[in-house]
């Protein structure tokens, strides 16, 4: 019988196997059509998805710089798609970003959207991709059109954009890099995508000839000027479109006028540039300066003008640069280069903060401190007199010596339980440490900022930035392929107007940071700090210093002459005196230069801190590039400010800033009665010049010679020295005068001029720096005017 059963319970599981197989062959009969329709579906939605790329301004971009890439998506199926686009990136840090921007193409109908990126943009370093639903729980289509975004990278120094009515305008500067030069023009569609002064930054100068602006949108206007202001050159050429031209920009071009006259003394720009070929009557603008200086003018009309703007400049020329006879003149090529110059020689340098020493001065948390070494020791010596005499003593009393094998094991686990706890107290949530750097020059703010996160745990982590902020990720997981990773554990969200970063696949205890690039502000509306400067007797000079930016200030210092003088502190709203060293007010501009000694130090010194208790700002000081020969730097502090905001809430933080000021003109109109004159014009004879910094104190010449223009006040005729004075240079270097009464280049020995002989009808002088055969690098040789001789 049993044998029976056995055979009944054998059949009955056949039985049972036999329904479960005919069941699953039943459903997959009836599910894998499903799918298959499913999927087909999703192709179909994919292969009707067509996505166009447009790299940079007319295919091109600027490794390292920020260009706009626009996407044109077509929705050809007969549903609307919504989801996220995504370009993913190899940055120039070498760390694959995710760069998302939400999407939605309703069906038949075609979107323009851009994305304003910093990277390789090449065919192996990027890949474009469309998940429907959005990234995380969406599904990925395959998209048919371009894959990857590709441009084709600019290798000069110098990038000039230029918008005309006519696109040959100015076609010829690239001739210029026949002359030590380095150029690439790019023609601009008069409706050039500009939505912040980012999308501008691959540029060097930007020209506008004969184009309306009336109709730009508010946001490209200010764009521009952001940028202008950032550290930008903007030319705008006349003749009759001049009108229309500067119309979205009265408030920054030199000049205003409307009518237009023959000039008949267009000879007179040939001998501006020294060119023997004269240039025809041609009309232009009958204007008036309304800001700036006249380079160029003739019976009190401007021809050629420039006015600051922020931290950039804005130049005009009375003519249209597109047309005959200047289009077709012979010295058309010197024109621009004598006008430009001192902006072309600076092979695209901009004075900014350094990213790396943002980066590290952030990377030192103010709340974030190793464990105590006395509380390490107190629990270490616990632990020794409990494991050691207290345990032996006690299971010796109650005979139970065999536990040991437990209790030590467990008495450490629990002394390294507590050691952890003491030592992640201050490690256990998320915290932003903050560092901004304010550079204000000529009214404008220039700010840049590293925001760096420190992660607790494992879990993604969203921080928001601040309106109009454009991010680059300089810490995450870095890529070892040969092509751009699509992991996605770095990402940037791109929302309107603020974007958002983040970072995914988290360790514990790690520091995230980002870049945040460069914004303006106007120094009335951002804050500021000023400075007056009056004689107190014969030898001294008093300086007041105004703390106008809202906040207190510590640590505020005068650096001058490679120097910090530490002075005080000083509350927001309120002003403090600071009798000058009579180094700084008996030397001049003679002495002056911008090689900068250990400040950190010397800020130690002064504040009576140490170094810990200093670290992120000695570091900003000892590592931040500094142009001004003479600045006020300042720090501000705040804690927990609402403007942090991770994962939706607002987290722990600490922000430090830097305020730096140029207080040159201060210093020279104040105390030296000295103006110091700047070379605006540069001819290169042979050979290679270059301006090696952005405030255009250090050349280099290989091999060359170049001749140098200084314009005068239209008041002065008084005395002048040259400084570094000719003795000074090295032997390889020799400089010449011209001499405009005798026709004649002379040797420049003496220590100081009587300007007189020496100044040409455009109330300039003209020197030539030649070194021969050899290289040769220094100081830029500056004009010192003594004002006290002017009449």
């Amino acid at each position: 019988m049993d044998g029976g059963r056995g055979h009944n319970v054998f059949n009955r599981m056949k039985y049972m196997l036999l329904m479960i197989a005919l069941v699953s062959l039943l459903w997959m009969t009836q599910a894998i059509p499903a799918i298959a329709t499913k999927a087909e579906g999703s192709n179909t939605a994919g292969d009707k998805l067509h996505i166009d790329v447009k790299v940079g301004y007319n295919g091109q971009y600027v490794f390292g710089k920020s260009a706009p890439v626009q996407f044109t998506v077509t929705n050809h199926d007969d549903r609307d798609l919504k989801g996220e686009l995504v370009l993913n990136l190899e940055n120039h840090r070498g760390l694959s970003v995710a760069h998302i921007l939400p999407l939605e193409v309703t069906k038949g109908s075609t979107v323009e959207a851009y994305m304003t990126v910093a990277g390789n943009l090449t065919q192996n370093e990027t890949l474009i991709q469309f998940y429907e639903g959005g990234v995380d729980r969406g599904q990925l289509l395959d998209t048919t059109g371009v894959k990857h975004a590709i441009g084709q990278s600019v290798a000069t120094a110098t990038t000039i954009g230029i918008a005309a009515n006519d696109p040959d305008t100015l076609n010829f500067v690239a001739f210029l890099n026949n002359q030590g030069f380095s150029i690439t023009p790019i023609v601009l569609d008069a409706d050039f995508y500009a939505e912040s002064m980012n999308d501008l930054s691959m540029f060097t100068f930007l020209v506008l000839n004969d184009i309306s602006t009336a109709e730009w949108s508010e946001q490209k206007v200010k764009a521009i000027k952001d940028w202008v202001a950032n550290g930008g050159t903007l030319l705008f050429g006349g003749g009759a479109g001049y009108e229309q031209t500067a119309a979205a920009f009265a408030d920054i071009v030199p000049v205003e006028g409307r009518d237009t006259k023959q000039w008949e003394q267009a000879t007179k720009l040939s001998d501006y540039v020294g060119i023997t070929e004269p240039l025809q009557p041609l009309p232009v603008i009958n204007g008036r300066l309304i800001k700036g200086d006249t380079i160029v003018q003739d019976g009190g009309i401007p021809i050629t003008a420039v006015a600051r703007f922020g931290h950039g400049s804005v130049y005009y020329t009375a003519f249209d640069l597109g047309l005959k006879p200047f289009s077709t003149w012979d010295g058309r090529t010197a024109f621009i280069q004598s006008l430009l110059s001192e902006q072309l020689m600076l092979a695209g340098t901009v004075n900014q903060p350094d990213m790396y020493a943002m980066e590290n001065s952030s990377n030192y948390f103010p709340r974030l401190h190793p464990p105590e070494v006395a509380a390490l020791l107190i629990i270490f010596f616990i632990y020794i007199l409990i494991v050691a005499p207290i345990l032996y003593v006690v299971l010796k009393r109650v005979d139970r010596r065999e536990w040991s094998w437990w209790v030590i094991p467990l008495t450490a686990v629990l002394s390294t339980i507590i050691i952890v706890v003491i030592g992640s107290r201050d490690k256990s949530s998320l915290y932003v440490n903050g560092i901004r750097v304010a550079m204000i020059d000529e009214g404008a703010v220039r700010e840049t900022g590293v925001n760096n996160i420190f992660i607790p745990n494992s879990k993604d982590v969203v921080m928001e930035l601040p309106e109009h902020v454009n991010p680059t990720i300089m810490t995450g997981n870095t890529n070892a392929g040969s092509e751009v990773s699509t992991n996605k554990q770095q990402r940037v969200y791109h929302h309107t107007p603020s974007k958002e970063v983040m970072f995914t696949n988290n360790k514990y205890w790690t520091m995230k940071s980002t870049l945040l690039e460069e914004q303006i502000y106007n120094a009335e509306q951002y804050g500021s700090i000023t400075v007056d400067i009056e004689a107190v007797d014969d030898q001294d000079n008093m300086m007041t210093v105004y703390n106008e930016t809202g906040v207190d200030l510590n640590h505020v210092s005068l650096v001058a002459y490679s120097r910090l003088y530490y002075i005080d502190h000083l509350p927001a709203g309120e002003s403090l005196e600071y009798r000058l060293p009579r180094a700084i007010s008996s030397n001049g501009f003679a002495n002056m230069n911008a090689y900068h000694n250990n400040y950190g130090s010397s800020l130690s010194q002064g504040s009576g801190k140490g170094w810990d208790e200093l670290s992120r700002e000695t570091y900003l000081l000892d590592n931040t590039p500094f142009s001004y020969a003479a600045m006020i730097i300042a720090f501000s502090y705040k804690e927990d400010e609402a403007g942090y905001v991770v994962n939706n809430k607002s987290v722990k933080n600490d922000e430090l800033k830097m305020w730096v000021v140029n207080i040159e003109q201060q210093l020279s109109e104040g105390i030296w009665a000295q103006q110091m004159i700047e070379p605006n014009g540069a001819v290169v004879e042979r050979g290679e010049y270059s301006i090696l910094n952005d405030k255009k104190q250090f050349f280099s010449l290989t091999d060359g010679a170049v001749k140098l223009k200084y314009t005068l006040p239209s008041d002065y005729n008084g005395t002048a020295e040259f400084i570094p004075q000719p003795s000074q240079f090295s032997a390889q270097l020799t400089m010449q005068i011209y001499n405009v009464q005798s026709g004649e280049w002379e040797e420049a020995t003496t220590k100081s001029y009587e300007l007189d002989p020496y100044v040409d009808e455009w109330n300039s002088i003209k020197i030539k720096l030649d070194s021969g055969n050899e290289y040769y690098e220094g100081i830029l040789p500056m004009l010192l005017l003594d004002r006290e001789v002017q009449p």
